[in-house]
């Protein structure tokens, strides 16, 4: 068996090195690049979208022009799919609103759906978040990992695991191909030469002060980084508060003029509902929100200054208990299921021309039956 690692000593990470400099810059530009295609085209696609499909509700269409607006919007569900996806491989958003876990699970899933490739997720049911800088290497070197995988290793699977050892987080990528040939390996060295992604990894790993191991036989590979363990950031609370009161005032909290403006369009043809008020940010979201005490909250999770996820605890912290709708460009389960933990409805933007007057009802119906059975067993008690 083949072992190749770097020295196994921790240190101080030294200053950062031009190939350090050059991935950071990598990542840096892929973040804008994938934040222009969701912010410009994919909001740009998902208003042209709801547009449609409100015309298709509200307009007599001859069967002929109902087909050719039917194909259109087809089409335009297929273009945001396609903007969703390479947005995603540029930078997964989920890395900065769910944490390391929750990107890798989610690539892991895509990957599997792209590559043929059965990929296994192992790791803590609750997985502190640690620094940004920590959690995008470990993602980027999982990354490079699975493509090795499907490109080189002929294998049909392949298990991601990470873990802490009070010390390091560790994170393994293994697969069940043929290993790394001779041909790869320097006969004085010992090291890998498989182009820039290996070395690409090391050189994240050891900017974090850790280490990389490959571990290669004819029956696989197994990549491993270690990162020495800094004090975690304590994982985003979220408190589970039932929403309490339903009237019709409903703040829109969107970055995208667009998406405000054909969220309004949607909801002014209620005459049963009303728009209190908008926010762009984070920030101003919370600050709109305790002035106007909306009874109903439509949320963005990307926004500058602060994440949805970050005014949705700003708001809780606050006593706002209004429901929450989620309206997110990115329809992933960990986000679904994240929304259902913080006891929020879910909307992908790709659907609020179909979905989202509905959850406004069903979220406003709820809100307001938990307030009559409150105010009844108020009643009962004061009477007995």
């Amino acid at each position: 068996m083949n072992v190749f690692k770097k020295p196994s000593n921790k240190q101080k990470p030294a200053q950062p090195s031009l190939g350090a400099r050059l991935l950071r810059a990598q990542d840096e530009e892929r973040r804008r690049i994938s934040r222009e295609l969701h912010d410009s085209v994919g909001q740009g696609l998902a208003a042209a979208k709801m547009a449609a499909e409100t015309v298709m509700r509200r307009a007599r269409l001859e069967e002929n022009d109902r087909a050719a607006m039917i194909e259109a919007i087809a089409a335009i569900e297929r273009a945001s799919s396609e903007v969703r996806t390479v947005s995603y491989l540029l930078h997964p958003p989920l890395l900065e609103e769910l944490g390391l876990a929750a990107a890798v699970r989610a690539y892991a899933e895509g990957f599997s759906k792209r590559s043929g490739v059965e990929v296994g997720v192992i790791f803590p049911k609750q997985l502190a978040r640690f620094a940004r800088e920590i959690e995008t290497a470990l993602f980027r070197v999982m990354q490079e990992c699975l493509t090795n995988v499907h490109r080189y290793s002929g294998s049909s699977k392949a298990n991601i695991r990470i873990l802490s050892d009070h010390e390091n987080l560790i994170l393994e990528v293994e697969d069940f191909g043929g290993g790394i040939g001779v041909k790869t390996v320097g006969r004085e060295t010992g090291e890998v030469r498989m182009g820039v992604g290996i070395s690409g990894m090391r050189e994240r790993i050891r900017e974090l002060g850790g280490r990389l191991e490959i571990h290669s036989s004819k029956s696989g590979t197994s990549v491993i980084a270690k990162v020495p363990l800094p004090e975690p950031e304590a994982a985003p609370a979220r408190k589970h508060e039932a929403a309490a009161i339903a009237t019709k005032r409903i703040l829109i909290i969107d970055d995208h003029e667009l998406i405000r403006r054909s969220v309004r369009i949607l909801i002014e043809k209620d005459p049963y509902l009303e728009i209190c008020g908008e926010a762009a940010d984070g920030i101003e979201a919370v600050a709109e929100a305790e002035r106007l005490r909306p009874d109903l909250v439509i949320l963005d999770l990307e926004m500058p200054l602060a994440n949805g996820w970050g005014a949705l605890r700003g708001m809780r912290k606050l006593g706002l208990t209004m429901p929450v709708i989620i309206l997110s460009g990115h329809d992933h389960t960990f986000t679904r299921e994240a929304a259902k933990n913080a006891h929020c409805d879910f909307v992908p933007k790709s659907r609020a021309g179909i979905d989202l007057m509905g959850a406004i009802r069903r979220a406003l119906a709820a809100a307001e039956s938990g307030r009559r059975s409150q105010a009844a067993g108020l009643s009962s008690t004061l009477g007995s």
